[in-house]
């Protein structure tokens, strides 16, 4: 008899843990707010993938930013991160702010001929050959390079190469230095590295010019906090930078007379730069859109701006995975979240499904750029020519991949905003 209640108890038991390891249903049918975007994307009647930005929450996100921006600091924007003239004049003038960031020469040009009274502060340095051929043809405005731009150098080498090309232009380029302040990604990384950076600005006085450093700090937060703090952290990328300004000051006086542009942040750090910062020029960009690789603590007053919306083709009965399809009613009965088949236009995003909620992608099955699967529950409720909502984890690549973003207010369609594009 004890056997017997052993046995019934190691049986209930063993039910009872099944149950717990069941998964339960996570799916549930779009938000108001995504149901109507989900209707007003088809009655536009695209019929593709589409990035969608949100204006009222990029309008609660750039006052965000205001809140966070140092008092007296220019406030830069980084243009790969917004890639559309349209995004940038709308923010820029939201923002009040002339001050772009570029990482690609063909953009560069673009933003130099649509916002001529910009200043542009290049985020990484330039292969000589693309400082070359930007010269090699006029812009269509009024942009003055030699006013207006500032060129990023990393190594002696490299500023050798440019005061070679200024001579040949027969112009003065403005250059700021990279200063490595803990991410280690190039620059200046010792003290002892700035003689052969000085000693070339003081033989090329007609062809360079020393303007200021750039320093980014993007590693700040991302080392094990048992290994150091944030606060550590910033602490130290401060302090080499001002140990880095203050050798120069030293070593060229007379650039105590002139305006240094002192760059530095990016989205997930510049809420950290405040009076204790030694800049005076801080960047960000990605923060206004959020993506969700910027779901951070110092940027939780931020809402998530953009969204890939992409029809659905096909919506099959359960989800079968080629090879093992007498698995798929044994699958599908132990987890709800495999009822719904949805094979999307595209995919193979860098993003993840965002609305309705419950939505996943399916490793067994894998990923497709073409018709990717995504599966859900049927009480998700979604159904062909539906849109599945995705949320990028970047802006600056997956924003390129799709033409006009389309920009909404309340729900509608106000604008398409052109992509920055390759072409020159």
């Amino acid at each position: 008899m004890q056997r017997r209640h052993f046995l019934l108890g190691l049986g209930a038991a063993g039910l009872a843990g099944a149950a717990w390891l069941k998964p339960s249903n996570n799916g549930a049918p779009y938000s108001p707010y995504f149901a109507a975007l989900n209707t007003q994307l088809q009655q536009l009647g695209e019929g593709r993938p589409q990035l969608v930005i949100d204006l009222d929450l990029l309008d609660s996100n750039i006052q965000a930013l205001q809140q966070l921006r140092k008092p007296g600091a220019t406030l830069r924007l980084v243009e790969k991160s917004l890639p559309s003239p349209d995004l940038l004049a709308y923010v820029m003038d939201k923002l009040d702010s002339r001050a772009l960031m570029s990482f690609h020469w063909p953009f560069l040009r673009q933003s130099a001929e649509r916002f001529a009274d910009s200043n542009i502060l290049l985020g990484k340095p330039m292969p000589a050959a693309a400082c070359a051929r930007f010269y090699a043809t006029p812009l269509r405005s009024q942009f003055n390079p030699a006013e207006q731009l500032t060129w990023l150098i990393d190594t002696p080498a490299r500023l050798v190469e440019y005061a070679q090309i200024a001579k040949a232009q027969q112009t003065r380029l403005r250059v700021a230095l990279e200063v490595d302040v803990g991410l280690h990604r190039g620059g200046i990384a010792s003290l002892a590295e700035l003689p052969a950076f000085i000693t070339l600005f003081k033989q090329h006085p007609e062809h360079l010019q020393l303007c200021g450093l750039m320093g980014y700090d993007a590693h700040v937060g991302k080392i094990p906090a048992i290994l150091e703090s944030r606060e550590q952290s910033y602490a130290k990328a401060c302090g080499f930078y001002q140990q880095v300004l203050s050798a120069l000051l030293a070593e060229m006086p007379e650039l105590q007379s002139q305006p240094l542009l002192l760059n530095g942040a990016g989205s997930p750090t510049i809420a950290l730069h405040r009076d204790n910062s030694p800049c005076n020029d801080l960047s960000a960009g990605s923060c206004l859109v959020k993506p969700s690789d910027f779901d951070l603590d110092t940027l939780s007053g931020f809402k998530p701006a953009a969204f890939i919306a992409s029809p659905i083709l096909k919506s099959l009965d359960g989800t079968q995975i080629p090879g093992i399809e007498g698995l798929s009613g044994a699958m599908r009965s132990w987890n709800p979240n495999l009822a719904r088949a949805h094979f999307i236009y595209g995919g193979h995003w860098l993003a993840e499904p965002w609305a309705p909620h419950g939505v996943r992608s399916n490793g067994l099955y894998g990923h497709s750029s073409n018709q990717m699967l995504y599966t859900a529950a049927a009480s998700c409720q979604l159904a062909v020519n539906d849109h599945l909502f995705l949320r990028p984890r970047q802006s600056e690549a997956v924003f390129l991949q799709f033409g006009d973003l389309l920009a909404i207010r309340d729900g509608e369609l106000v604008a398409r905003w052109p992509i920055l594009h390759e072409t020159v």
